[in-house]
């Protein structure tokens, strides 16, 4: 998770819900991972099977920290996947912003550019974010805002908080962002963060804001 700091005012034109903002400053995070063993709560073992085709691949989401009626979350700016059938279904089913991408050796690359990144290991140990602390603002996200069909919705996430720790992360090519995102050139690498991954994140069906997240969503 790669996290970019940036004045509110440049960022709110890309951005149709208000910005969250931590001590007055916005942040853009690049997140990068993989998706394994989609299903569904009921019928886990015929899910997985029927959900297998949209599975099992890597994603690189762009997103921002907002608020709306209230509520903190997320918002997708860019979203960048290799699995071409996910790309068609996530703009129909969730309002995501898809796009296909090819990823090899921390590098992704697509039509409009590349971008590669670099990662000094750290030995520190992993552990949750402090309460208060930019890490606990960055990263314990559990609703995510979106456009769909004209509308706002909301999906949203359980899950533990998460383990993380910082690491130092170099950007390389950067040419993906510079092409696509009109932000990019007025924000500045802040911090970044590695997890090991999160199990059994439970993820609704797209919601009306306000609409609590109850079982079987």
């Amino acid at each position: 998770m790669i996290h970019f700091e940036i004045a509110p005012g440049r960022l709110q034109p890309s951005v149709p819900f208000d910005l969250h903002t931590f001590r007055g400053r916005a942040y853009v995070t690049l997140v990068l991972f993989r998706l394994e063993r989609m299903r569904t709560p009921a019928c886990q073992w015929l899910s997985r099977q029927v959900l297998r085709p949209i599975s099992d691949h890597w994603f690189l989401n762009v997103r921002t920290y907002v608020k709306h009626q209230g509520e903190p979350g997320i918002y997708f700016i860019t979203e960048w996947l290799e699995n071409r059938l996910a790309v068609l279904l996530g703009p129909l089913t969730y309002g995501l912003p898809y796009h296909l991408a090819r990823f090899k050796n921390s590098t992704v690359t697509t039509p409009f550019g590349g971008l590669h990144y670099q990662t000094t290991t750290s030995n520190e140990n992993y552990k949750p974010s402090q309460p208060g602390s930019l890490d606990e603002f960055l990263l314990e996200r559990y609703a995510a805002f979106t456009q769909l069909r004209g509308k706002p919705h909301v999906f949203r996430i359980r899950h533990e908080p998460w383990q993380q720790r910082r690491v130092e992360v170099e950007l390389g090519d950067t040419e993906l962002l510079k092409k696509t995102e009109p932000w990019f050139r007025h924000a500045e690498q802040s911090c970044a963060h590695q997890s090991p991954g999160l199990i059994g994140v439970e993820l609704s069906r797209p919601l009306q804001p306000a609409t609590p997240f109850k079982q079987g969503d």
